[in-house]
Order: structure tokens, then C-alpha cells, then sequence
């Protein structure tokens, strides 16, 4: 499995990686890949998987590229936030040649996505965007509703303009609200300013000091085919320094651009953790991949905020949040469906279904030089960032991130 240290430590990504050291069956082996320098060789391997936190680049991933398509063993590629640079996956799924590929969009969306890349050899899975990191669930001290000191919290920040509608209402949606709780009885935590981003367990802690969390659904419905959605925001915000989001769609739309109609409307990992550590739910109205229900795993707050008394007064009552937030956790924790277990065993089932040429490999003598049987948090990298988003804008700006 290749991966992206330099992503580590977003802890989503991490725990992705975990779970198949947690729980796989398989062989696996981890290995850092860093841009153009790659020193690994797959040939004593029988499977060559690629994290989803490599997103791929042609510029920076030309030897990655290369070795992939000399390797004669079987090829997977995990996707991921794939309305970002979407032209550039669907290059690399088609130049590569991969066996798998696993696609957080929904399976009845993915012809819509990627038809092109649609063969008789090539199998496309639809997983969700996280799972629940079920190894160290009895570990944990969940406290309880009433000793909560913060009604209602919630960490965001504004997105680029190119990210869409969807992404977007993670920024205004939470706005809205709390305008509309100013001078009111709760007590909130909602922030969007980047020095105020939680991270690891730092993120737990403050998960068991709200009683609710707001949250809406995930992904987005403006994919990027032609690679250069960034760009064009750029460009039009260097012209217009006060165009807004609308204008910005306007303008996509002349040129040809369009958004999906609730194509990639998902359920995001923050829900999962949220519902692991007893936290209300309050979430926009929508789906959530199905996977969650209003009313009896979470408060389904309507767009137009017309429902808005009735969470003011779900939040002052900590015995009816208890037992919604136990239902939940019941339901999706226990009942282990939506766990990280359960998700290797999807995978490992479909590498096993594959069509082998030779016998399968199982030399352990030969190790690559930076690879490992389980994958490490870039602790460097992690305090970087925390010291960059703490840092004024003025000196922000000649270190980008």
C-alpha cells in the first residue's frame, strides 16, 4: 500500500491505513510515497494498492506511474474528495490500467463519473468516505449528556468556490445558525478560523464536551473534468476581488460547467466519531448514505431553519439527547456493519476474487527500505501545521500550505 506521509495527520487518512494493520488478513506492507521520489519495487508483490491519500498528479508521479504500469501483478486504486482534478484520476485509472478501483461515489452514479474508464476487467466498488475505528472502541470513556458543559459545537472553515455548492454549505449552513442562536440560552462553540482547528485527540475531547454537533452531508456535485476548475477561480478572483459564490456559478455556467443534483450526497466520517463518543447529531436535512435516521440516530434541522425551536429545545433536555445518542450508537457502533473490520473484509474479499497469472507470493525476506507492516503519523509535518495555522495571514501567504 503506497501513501502520502505528508497526510497523516488528518486522522482520517491515518485510520484508514490502520484498519488493514488492525485487521487484515493479508500480507500488508506500507509505503511512504513522496511525489517523484520513489525508490520501491513492486516485482515481490502480488498486489500494489494506492491510498487515497495520493491524489495523483502527472508532473509529480511520473515515476510512480512508470513502475505501476512495468508491474505485472494486480493493480488497485482507492479515490477519494474525487471532484477534485477528476480528470486527472480518470487519466490515471485508464493509463495504468487498474483492477479495482474504489469510489466513494455511489454505485447507481458511478457510469455518470466514470464511463469511460467502465471495462470488462476493471471493477469499480463504492465504499464510504470513513468508518468507524472500531480497534479501540472499549478503551474509551464517553462521558455522559448532562456533564457536557458546551450545548453545541462545530469546526469548519470557508472552502474554495471551486469545491461547489455542496462543500459550501459546511461553511454557510453553520452561519446561519448561529446568527440565529445570538443572545439565546445555548451555549456554542462554532468557529471557522483556521487557529481554531482541532486535531487527534484534542478532537475527541472537544466531541465529549458538546452535547451536539452540528454537521452536514459530505462530498460534492462539481466535478472537475477538465482540471483547471482552480485555476479559473484564481483567475476570476484576481479580476473581481468581491465576486461572490453565486457570481462564481453564473460564470461556470456560461462556460459550460454544471453541478450534479445530489449525486454525491454522503455521510463523512465526523458523523461516525460523533456517534462514537455520544455526541447529538444536528444535521441538515438530507440522506447520509442512508446509513442514519432522522428523529431516532440524529435531529434533522430543515435548511430554512424552520425547525429551529424544536433543537433549542431538544438541547435543553439531556434525557431525551441520552437516549437518541444511545440509540445510535447501538445501532451503527455495535451492531459493527459500519466498522473499519468490516471494511477490510470488503476489500480483502474482492483482491482474493481477483484472477491470478502465478502462484501467489509470500517471500518475507525481501522488505523495500522505507516500508513497514504498519503505517506512522508525520508527527513533524503535524506540528508544522499547527504552527502555520496559528500564524498571522501576512506571513501565511509567502508559506502556503
Amino acid at each position: 500500500m503506497l501513501y502520502a506521509p505528508f497526510s497523516t495527520h488528518v486522522g482520517a487518512h491515518l485510520h484508514n491505513l490502520l484498519s488493514y494493520y488492525h485487521h487484515g488478513k493479508l500480507d500488508w506492507y506500507f509505503t511512504p510515497e513522496i511525489r517523484n521520489l520513489n525508490f520501491n519495487e513492486f516485482d515481490n508483490f502480488d498486489v500494489v494498492a494506492i491510498h487515497h491519500s495520493i491524489r495523483y498528479d502527472p508532473k509529480r508521479h511520473k515515476i510512480l506511474k512508470r513502475k505501476l504500469n512495468q508491474f505485472l501483478g494486480k493493480k488497485i486504486l482507492f479515490l477519494q474528495d474525487e471532484y477534485l482534478y477528476t480528470g486527472r484520476s480518470i487519466e490515471f485509472i485508464q493509463d495504468v490500467n487498474f483492477d479495482l478501483v474504489y469510489s466513494c461515489v455511489p454505485k447507481q452514479h458511478i457510469k455518470k463519473i466514470y464511463d469511460n474508464s467502465l471495462t470488462s476487467k476493471r471493477r469499480f466498488i463504492s465504499i464510504l468516505t470513513g468508518y468507524v475505528k472500531d480497534w479501540e472502541l472499549n478503551k474509551k470513556f464517553i462521558k455522559p449528556i448532562e456533564s457536557r458543559k458546551i450545548d453545541l459545537g462545530y469546526r469548519g472553515r470557508e472552502p474554495e468556490y471551486s469545491w461547489g455548492s455542496l462543500v459550501r454549505e459546511k461553511f454557510t449552513f453553520p452561519q446561519k445558525i448561529l446568527k440565529e442562536l445570538y443572545n439565546s440560552e445555548i451555549k456554542t462553540d462554532i468557529s471557522f478560523r483556521d487557529k481554531d482547528r482541532i486535531y487527534g485527540k484534542k478532537w475527541i475531547d472537544f466531541n465529549q464536551e458538546c452535547k451536539a454537533m452540528l454537521g452536514t452531508e459530505s462530498g460534492s456535485n462539481l466535478f472537475d473534468f477538465n482540471n483547471d476548475l482552480i485555476k479559473k477561480e484564481k483567475k476570476l478572483k484576481l479580476k473581481n476581488p468581491n465576486l461572490t459564490f453565486e457570481e462564481y456559478l453564473i460564470v461556470l455556467k456560461s462556460m459550460g460547467y454544471f453541478e450534479y443534483e445530489k449525486l454525491m450526497n454522503v455521510i463523512s466520517p465526523r458523523i461516525f466519531e460523533a456517534i462514537e463518543n455520544k455526541t447529538l447529531l444536528v444535521l441538515m436535512e438530507g440522506r447520509y448514505s442512508d446509513v442514519i435516521t432522522p428523529k431516532k440516530h440524529y435531529f434533522s434541522l430543515k435548511k430554512d431553519l424552520s425547525n429551529l425551536n424544536e433543537m433549542i429545545k431538544l438541547l435543553k433536555d439531556n434525557n431525551k439527547i441520552q437516549q437518541i445518542v444511545d440509540r445510535a450508537y447501538n445501532d451503527i457502533i455495535c451492531s459493527e456493519k459500519y466498522g473499519y473490520k468490516a471494511y477490510v473484509h470488503k476489500i480483502e474479499k474482492e483482491i482474493l476474487s481477483l484472477t491470478f497469472s502465478d502462484k501467489i507470493k509470500n517471500e518475507k525476506s525481501i522488505f523495500f527500505l522505507m516500508a513497514s507492516k504498519k503505517p506512522r503519523k508525520n508527527f513533524i509535518l503535524y506540528y508544522l501545521i499547527k504552527l502555520w495555522l496559528i500564524s498571522p495571514k501576512s506571513l501565511r501567504k509567502f508559506f502556503p500550505r
